[in-house]
C-alpha cells in the first residue's frame, strides 16, 4: 500500500523498493539509501553501482510500462536483462529507502551454488551490452564497470568452491579479462579496495595459464 500511495503521490511509471534480507532465523541489518525521484536511466546507473537493488520482484509497475517486455525464458539471472531494458526506456521512478520483500537466504538456491547455469549471467551481460550506446557516456561506463565486476566475482567464485578443473574455460575466459581490464581495476575509484583484493583471490587461488 505504501508503494501504491507513493507512486500516486509522485506521479511515476514505477517504484523501487529493497529486500528485507532474513538469515539463520534474524533480519539482517543492511544500509538504504537515500529516497529520490527521476528517470530511471539515473536509476540503472545506481543499479549497476550497487547502489540499489536489481531484482524485478521489488519493484511496482504501471502495466504500460512494461509493455511487451518480458523475461528471457530458460536462463537464470532474468531479472538483469529485464530491468536494464526497462530502465533504458526513460521514465519516471521513485526509489523509496525502505525495503519490503522478505528475501530468505538458502545456501542451496540457484543464485547461490555453482553450477552451469550460473554462467546464464554473461549471456545477460551480452543482451544488455547490445542495447546500450557508446554515446551513452555515463551508462556505458557503468554498464562496462559492471561487466569487469561480473568476471571477477564469477573467478572468486570458481576458484573459492575449488571446482577449477570443472570450470576451467570459465576460469580462463574470467581471468583474461580481468587482466585485460586490470588498469581499470587498480585505478577507477568506483571499484573500491574489495573488488581489487577480490580479482587478487582469482588470481592466487588458481593456477596459471
Amino acid at each position: 500500500s505504501e508503494m501504491v500511495e507513493a507512486m500516486i503521490r509522485y506521479n511515476v511509471d514505477v517504484v523501487a523498493s529493497d529486500f528485507l534480507p532474513w538469515k539463520n532465523g534474524h533480519k539482517v541489518n543492511v544500509h538504504k539509501g537515500k529516497a529520490f525521484t527521476g528517470i530511471s536511466d539515473r536509476a540503472l546507473s545506481m543499479a549497476l553501482n550497487w547502489k540499489i537493488d536489481r531484482s524485478a520482484v521489488t519493484k511496482l509497475y504501471k502495466r504500460s510500462t512494461i509493455g511487451d517486455l518480458r523475461f528471457h525464458e530458460g536462463l537464470t539471472n532474468e531479472d538483469f536483462p529485464f530491468i536494464c531494458e526497462l530502465y533504458l526506456k526513460r521514465f519516471p521512478i521513485h526509489v523509496m529507502d525502505k525495503g519490503y520483500y522478505l528475501y530468505r537466504y538458502n545456501g542451496n538456491s540457484i543464485s547461490t551454488t555453482m553450477k552451469p547455469s550460473y554462467f546464464d549471467i554473461f549471456t545477460n551481460i551480452d543482451y544488455v551490452e547490445g542495447l546500450i550506446s557508446p554515446q551513452d557516456v555515463k551508462i556505458y561506463k557503468d554498464f562496462n564497470r559492471y561487466k569487469i565486476q561480473a568476471h571477477i566475482m564469477s573467478a572468486k567464485k570458481i576458484v573459492l568452491c575449488r571446482k577449477n578443473t570443472v570450470y576451467k574455460e570459465w576460469l580462463s575466459i574470467n581471468r583474461r579479462y580481468i587482466r585485460q581490464n586490470w588498469i581499470q581495476i587498480l585505478s577507477d575509484p568506483k571499484i573500491n579496495y574489495r573488488w581489487r583484493i577480490k580479482a587478487i583471490i582469482a588470481f592466487l587461488r588458481c593456477p596459471a595459464f
